[in-house]
Order: structure tokens, then C-alpha cells, then sequence
């Protein structure tokens, strides 16, 4: 019997944990002491909400027990969408987990151009189209690409000033803007529900992600999920449970599960970054209903919830009444002592009730604190979440740098902006340019000598023809007439060393001196304009765009990486807040208890209030304006969260906690995306990321 009140108390949370994501915040505003909260400004109020639907993302994906040393399959897959959710391609990386260490592994995959990505193990394709991997006692990590269809597509619409939009005339605009989020549910198991079939969708958590630019975003507003605004930018986590309404058949009129989300804002010269979005079905693991009993049960518990807060709603609004009672009673208390005793009757009478309602609230304080310090708990797992797909991005970037021949230090996170910019850096085309020209300048003066010779062969056929001018001959013809024997050897000598001599002048040497710089000159100039030198360039350019836009890419990220960051503190936070409330509750019970001793106590020592009526004035004036605060609170309660799960449940049809059940039994059934191999346990999760819009 125990176990079956702890199971219907699991989901009494679970159902009013889905109230304070979907159906506002007012109660947690008023238990906090404040009358409202504004959820474009504030980055604590969907907390709660947000919370809830990320409380088991990070749970272990596997059994630990009996299924220790088997072979698991953790699986990833990037959907790389344009601006408005058409897929483009669809990335899959697997993680096969050795944890036997065995030599092989079999797994079953409907990937094509599988590549091992992180070792050098070799895979056979068997006849039943099967993979068997030659692990070596290794876990093997592979990814490939696949055209099989999405269990949830991502559908994304535009609205300028009330007009749909393609997103690529958005680019640049002003005006008011509302982007929409759909996802369909195209996923459905065939599940027990009180021992008949039924069809289910496969229930997941769809968390959307974005960052806007406060420059050109202001007034931003979300239907369902969280903002945070740090002043330069708004962080916004959009929420969604796509097919989990129908599911559930739980009354949309007083629960409704969000299967999109819309955003509205002001723009000013429209820009918007990528977008990313998680979605993962096996949060809803966590819980076991196989023990909980019927609806009427749950009916039944939230009945005495009910009834509880009805006592202590009645005994806040009797306190009231008395109090101010009394307080108009106390400035006559000598004439009448008789009025009085009747208040403080009547008093009594509420305080007993409130000490009964004040217990139910504090055991209901408790349970809240509890499933936050879960959330708190579940923080860091979910960060290193979201830092292991970074270090993938940042794994797969360094694979692609590799394969390109580029030789530059690993990729870190705190690493990638200086190692990226200081490559862009170096090959802008200046710089490529000049690298080039150096080269081409070593290259041409290594071969000084050789142009020197040259050179210096040219002037001196200038020079033999300009002395056989002065003698009446032709280069020719004092060859000619060398040949025929003509002139002798002593003319011949006298001529050679006229030559010579003229050689050997200042202004001959200056002439092969200069000839010899401007035909090196020439070969730089007529080879920096050569093919090669501009193939390198555009080579260059090409390169420093590419490492511009993975540089941009893993920006993004990374400024999704730390908004989930400031996310989780806030989760740690409101749990640390949640604890000084539980704490006050104490109190106030405490305080309520004590109260009604001494109501008790007035009763009785009605006579002695005429000497001290001054003193009791101002008291019960206090008194009065805590009373009215604790009856507005606990109507506020009462009203947004108690009232809605009573009326969802009651106004369910069949057994909402078969339903329940069967909705964790399509979530368990569905943990694979490309395939897997029997025996072989599996998660999956989906990461959407949209093109930007520029």
C-alpha cells in the first residue's frame, strides 16, 4: 500500500509539474510573495517548467545491472535543415560501447559511406547485411549519412507585421515578427493499455534553442519555454511534447501540452543565427508506474488535496474575518468585551483549520524541493551533455582540418578562436602573396649566375660589333672572313683583345650590372603573373572562407554551450530558493500553531484585554494585513495548480495511469534510429541545426 501511494504521489507531481509548464506561473508568483511575473524579463519564471521536462535528459541510457557487460548503441543524428526545417542531410554518428572488451562486434546499421571516425578498426559487411567490426577488445566510433525519415520533422513558419514571410526575404527587414515551431510526431509504437492494443505516438521532449541579437531584437515574448536576457542577447529555450495530448487524452481545456512554440518580437534590420534543437525521447525512463494503482486512486489522492486546501483556504478566510473583527472590536474593547469574546470564538474556530491546511502545505513544499534537488542533481550530467556534442563538432572539425594537409595544434574549446583566426589570419591574400613573392625572389636569385653570364655574353656581342664597326667590318663579315682565312692570327689577337678591353670599362660593367637586375626583375614580375602563383591564391581564398564559416559555426555553439551553462545555475538556484521555502513553511506552520494557543488563550483572559487594548490594536493590525496575504497566496495556489490537476484527472477519460504506463512503454521501445543489433541495448538522440539568416 505504501508503494502505491509513493507511485500516485510521482505522478501527482508529474501532472502538476506539466500544469506550471504549460498553465503559467501564477502560483509558484504567489508563493514566492509577488503578484506576477513577466516572462519576457524574467529568466527564473518557466524555471519550474523547464526544469521538469529536462529532469532525467541526462540519466543513464543503459541498464547497469543485469545487462553490464553487454554491447550498447549510442546514437546521435544531426538533421542539417534550411531556415524553415527542410532537411538538407542527415548526419549519424554511433558509439558502439565494448563493455566486454570483446574482439568483435556485430551491429546492425542502415548507414551508408560508414566511416570509422576515431580509430583504425575495419568493419565486414555480412550476408544478412549485418557489420561485424574488428573491435580488439575497443569501443568503435562510426559515422555515416542516411535518407530514412525523421521520427519528428521541425517545421518552421515567418510573420512580418502579420504576413507570412519566406524566410529568405526576412533578411534585413524591420517590423513585428513572429517565427513558429512545429514539430510532428511521425513516430507510433503498438502498446498493452489494460490489456488491449493501442497505438501510441512515441513521446519526446523537443528544446529549441536560439540567440538573438538585442540590437535587432527587442520586446521578445515566448508561448511555452524560458528566456535569458544578459543584456547584449536573449537566450531563448523553447518547449515542446509533440503527440503527448493525445497520448495522455487529458482535458486540453485544463492541460495542454505544447506541440510547437511561437516567439514574438520587434526587429530592426533582421538577422538570425543558427538554430539548434534537441529532442529526445527517453527522459520519460525515470518513471515506473508498474505499481501504481487506478484512476480512482489518483482521484482519490487529489480529492483529499483538495479537501485539504479547502480546510486550510476556510480557516485562512475565518482567521481573516476574525482578525478584522477584532481589530474594529479592540478601539471599543471596554464597551464591548462581549463582541470581542464572540471574534475571538470564531477565531479559534479558523485557526484549528488553518494548523490542518498549513501541514498539507508544508508536506507539499517538501515534495517540490525534492524534485528540484533531482533537477539540481541532473545539472552538471546535462552540461556534460552539451560539452560531448561540442567536443564531437570540435573532434570532426579536426578530422576535416587533418584531412585537408593543414598542420595545426588540436581544436579545444577554449583553444579553436585563436588556433582558427590566426590561420584566416595567414591567408588573406596579402600575406599569401607575399609568402609567394618571397619564394619566387629566392628562387630567380639562385639563379644570379647563370642570368650574369648571360648578360654578360649579349654585352660583349654589342661591344665585338661596335669595335669591327670602327674597322670597317660586320659581326658577319669578320666571321666570314675569319673562316676564309682572310685575317691572320696577330689581327685576330689585337681585335679579341680590344674587346677585352673595352669589357672590361666601368660603363660596360655598369651596363651588365643593370641588364642583370632588370632581367631578374622581369622573371619575378612575369612569374608572380604566371598561373601558379594565382592558382595558389585562389586556393588561399577558398581555404580562409571555409575556416571562416567553421570558425562562425562553432561560435554559435558555443554561445549555446554557455546559455545552457547560466541555464543549469538557474536551476541550482531555484533549488537552493525552494529550500529557504520549505524552510519558511516550517515556520509559518510553526507560527499558525502558536496562534491558535493563543486565540485559545484569548478566549479565556477575554476581561484582562481592556488594560492592554492600545497594544492589542496595533498587534492584531499586523496580524490582519499577514492574514489577508497567507488567504491570497493559498487562493492563488489553490486556483493554478491544485484545482487543474484535480479537474484533469477527474475529467479524464479511462486510466490515465495505464495511459501513462503506455506512453513509457513506446518511449522504451523506441531507441534506435539507423538500426541495432539483438541483444545490443540502445539510446538515441536528434539534434536539428537551421541555416542562418542573413
Amino acid at each position: 500500500m505504501n508503494k502505491i501511494k509513493t507511485k500516485t504521489a510521482k505522478i501527482i507531481a508529474f501532472l502538476m509539474s506539466i500544469v506550471l509548464i504549460c498553465g503559467g506561473t501564477g502560483a509558484i508568483a504567489y508563493a514566492a510573495g509577488s503578484k506576477s511575473q513577466n516572462t519576457s524579463n524574467s529568466a527564473d519564471s518557466l524555471s519550474s517548467g523547464t526544469t521538469t521536462a529536462s529532469q532525467e535528459a541526462s540519466t543513464a541510457a543503459f541498464d547497469t545491472s543485469e545487462t553490464a557487460s553487454a554491447p550498447a548503441k549510442e546514437e546521435t543524428v544531426y538533421v542539417i535543415a534550411d531556415a524553415d526545417g527542410n532537411t538538407r542531410e542527415i548526419i549519424v554518428s554511433d558509439w558502439l560501447q565494448n563493455a566486454a572488451a570483446a574482439d568483435s562486434l556485430s551491429d546492425l546499421s542502415t548507414l551508408t559511406d560508414i566511416e570509422n571516425v576515431k580509430g583504425n578498426e575495419t568493419f565486414d559487411l555480412l550476408e544478412d547485411g549485418s557489420t561485424l567490426w574488428a573491435a580488439a577488445g575497443n569501443d568503435i566510433y562510426y559515422q555515416g549519412t542516411s535518407d530514412k525519415d525523421l521520427p519528428v520533422t521541425v517545421s518552421i513558419r515567418y510573420e512580418l507585421d502579420g504576413v507570412p514571410i519566406q524566410a529568405a526575404d526576412l533578411a534585413g527587414k524591420s517590423g513585428h515578427v513572429t517565427i513558429h515551431f512545429d514539430y510532428t510526431n511521425n513516430q507510433t509504437e503498438t502498446v498493452s493499455i489494460d490489456g488491449e492494443d493501442a497505438k501510441l505516438y512515441v513521446p519526446f521532449v523537443m528544446v529549441t534553442g536560439m540567440i538573438l541579437d538585442n540590437d535587432v531584437f527587442s520586446n521578445v515574448t515566448l508561448s511555452d519555454g524560458k528566456m535569458i536576457n544578459d543584456g547584449d542577447r536573449t537566450i531563448v529555450l523553447g518547449l515542446a511534447f509533440p503527440g503527448l495530448s493525445d497520448d495522455l487524452q487529458l482535458d486540453t481545456d485544463t492541460i495542454d501540452l505544447p506541440d510547437s512554440f511561437e516567439i514574438n518580437a520587434d526587429v530592426t534590420d533582421f538577422t538570425l543565427a543558427t538554430t539548434m534543437t534537441l529532442a529526445l525521447n527517453d527522459v520519460f525512463s525515470a518513471l515506473d508506474l508498474s505499481e501504481a494503482d487506478s484512476l480512482t486512486d489518483l482521484s482519490d489522492s487529489m480529492n483529499q488535496i483538495t479537501d485539504a486546501m479547502n480546510s486550510l483556504l476556510t480557516g485562512s478566510s475565518d482567521l481573516y474575518e476574525g482578525l478584522v473583527t477584532a481589530l474594529s472590536g479592540s478601539s471599543k474593547l471596554s464597551e464591548s468585551l462581549a463582541l470581542a469574546n464572540d471574534g475571538a470564538n470564531t477565531l479559534k474556530n479558523g485557526s484549528e483549520s488553518a494548523v490542518a491546511g498549513a501541514g498539507t502545505l508544508v508536506s507539499g513544499l517538501h515534495d517540490l524541493t525534492s524534485g528540484l534537488s533531482s533537477l539540481s542533481a541532473n545539472n552538471s550530467a546535462l552540461v556534460e551533455g552539451a560539452k560531448s556534442t561540442f567536443l564531437a563538432l570540435l573532434s570532426s572539425a579536426n578530422d576535416s582540418l587533418a584531412s585537408s594537409g593543414l598542420d595545426l595544434p588540436e581544436l579545444t574549446i577554449d583553444s579553436y578562436p585563436v588556433v582558427l583566426s590566426q590561420v584566416i589570419d595567414s591567408l588573406s591574400e596579402t600575406s599569401v602573396y607575399q609568402t609567394a613573392l618571397d619564394a619566387v625572389t629566392q628562387a630567380v636569385n639562385a639563379n644570379y649566375d647563370v642570368i650574369n653570364e648571360q648578360v654578360t655574353a649579349a654585352v660583349r656581342e654589342q661591344v665585338k660589333a661596335m669595335v669591327l664597326a670602327s674597322l670597317g667590318y660586320t659581326s658577319d663579315d669578320y666571321d666570314m672572313a675569319v673562316a676564309a682565312g682572310l685575317i691572320d692570327d696577330t689581327t685576330q689577337a689585337q681585335i679579341s683583345g680590344a674587346i677585352d678591353a673595352q669589357m672590361q670599362t666601368e660603363n660596360a660593367q655598369a651596363t651588365i650590372q643593370a641588364t642583370t637586375k632588370q632581367q631578374i626583375s622581369s622573371l619575378i614580375d612575369q612569374t608572380m603573373q604566371g598561373e601558379e602563383v594565382k592558382a595558389q591564391l585562389e586556393a588561399a581564398a577558398a581555404g580562409k572562407e571555409s575556416l571562416e564559416a567553421l570558425l562562425s559555426q562553432l561560435n554559435d555553439y558555443n554561445t549555446f554551450y554557455q546559455g545552457l551553462i547560466t541555464y543549469t545555475s538557474g536551476v541550482a538556484s531555484a533549488y537552493d530558493g525552494s529550500v529557504l521555502l520549505q524552510e519558511g513553511s516550517g515556520q509559518l506552520s510553526e507560527g499558525i500553531s502558536q496562534l491558535s494557543n493563543g486565540i485559545t488563550s484569548l478566549s479565556e483572559g477575554i476581561t484582562a484585554m481592556s488594560e492592554g487594548s492600545t497594544d492589542l490594536t496595533d498587534g492584531l493590525s499586523q496580524l490582519t494585513d499577514g492574514s489577508k496575504q497567507l488567504m491570497d497566496g493559498l487562493t492563488a495556489f489553490n486556483e493554478e495548480a491544485v484545482q487543474k490537476v484535480t479537474d484533469a484527472i477527474n475529467g479524464t477519460s479511462g486510466n490515465i495511469i495505464s495511459r501513462l504506463q503506455g506512453v513509457l512503454d513506446a518511449a522504451a521501445l523506441y531507441n534506435n534510429y539507423s538500426g541495432i543489433s539483438d541483444g545490443m541495448n540502445g539510446s538515441v538522440k536528434f539534434i536539428y541545426k537551421t541555416d542562418s539568416i542573413q
